[in-house]
């Protein structure tokens, strides 16, 4: 089962990543917390959800 860490931010999400062991590495926080992930998803409710997000079949 693969982990599930959700935030109501992008910041909270980060935080329960790095919590859970996800990353290690300070640059991956740095990194993640540069990008929003509510400006690339297609419903901002679920842009900070450790989940897959779901890309339109066309699209590669």
């Amino acid at each position: 089962m693969a982990w599930r860490c959700t935030g109501k931010s992008n910041e909270e999400l980060i935080s329960n990543l790095g919590d859970a062991g996800i990353f290690k590495s300070e640059q991956v926080a740095k990194a993640m917390a540069a990008v929003d992930r509510a400006n690339y998803v297609r419903h901002t409710y679920h842009a900070y959800e450790d989940s897959p997000q779901y890309v339109h079949h066309t699209q590669v």
